[in-house]
């Protein structure tokens, strides 16, 4: 997948994101990003920047998707 690509990651990282993303990437579109920042929150292991860039890269495919 791009976004696993896109970052740097130490494997531990990249283990944890593609542990949470699909749960992540769910609770971001359906709950909104309150949601999904606390959930962020309680993955210990992955920072700021990554958090930064997995929101892009849903903001992208959000408006992606739209007509």
């Amino acid at each position: 997948m791009y976004i696993f690509n896109s970052i740097r990651l130490t494997k531990k990282q990249k283990e944890l994101l593609q542990s949470n993303y699909l749960s992540l990437r769910e609770t971001y579109f359906l709950q909104g990003k309150t949601a999904f920042n606390l959930q962020f929150k309680n993955i210990v292991g992955l920072g700021r920047s990554t958090k930064k860039v997995l929101v892009e890269f849903f903001e992208f495919k959000k408006h992606s998707l739209l007509p």
